[in-house]
């Protein structure tokens, strides 16, 4: 996917920036939510379909029971192959991109990622409340207490 291409090279790259990384991060997942729409995936399923008719490929639904009792069953209604597609294919693999990079960069893993206002490139980049947040964690390792490093901080 486009969206998620410049994020994944930039978490691959030598020269790795956290924060551009967690701005691409949370663009992605803007990007990602919006497309969850029936407009977009008319337009993804119209290519689609298009590619296939190149390649003389029909597409069709697969076969769908009448009565499903562990899966997901589109109604009889929407009996066509974009409904279907869009129903069985589409949404799921949306819903398990988002959830995926969710769990893999949720707030609680990246609110550690305020440390980087503590070397001195970053310092004056990043709020003192989120750096001292962040701190926290780690108030085992300081060398000194943590009204010490607020204290330093606040100067």
């Amino acid at each position: 996917m486009s969206c998620t291409l410049p994020l994944s090279r930039k978490l691959q790259s030598p020269t790795f920036d956290i924060s551009e990384a967690q701005s691409l991060i949370l663009s992605a997942l803007t990007v990602l939510t919006n497309q969850r729409n029936e407009i977009d995936f008319k337009d993804i399923f119209k290519k689609s379909e298009d590619m296939a008719n190149k390649f003389n490929i029909e597409v069709n639904i697969s076969r769908i029971a009448n009565k499903q009792r562990n899966c997901l069953n589109i109604s009889s209604e929407s009996n066509t192959a974009e409904s279907y597609y869009r129903i069985y294919v589409y949404n799921p693999f949306l819903d398990s991109l988002l959830s995926e990079i969710k769990y893999r960069f949720e707030t609680k893993n990246t609110n550690i990622l305020n440390l980087e206002g503590f070397i001195p490139k970053y310092c004056n980049t990043n709020e003192v409340s989120k750096m001292l947040d962040a701190a926290l964690l780690f108030t085992t390792d300081l060398p000194g207490t943590f009204d010490e490093l607020k204290g330093e901080l606040k100067t």
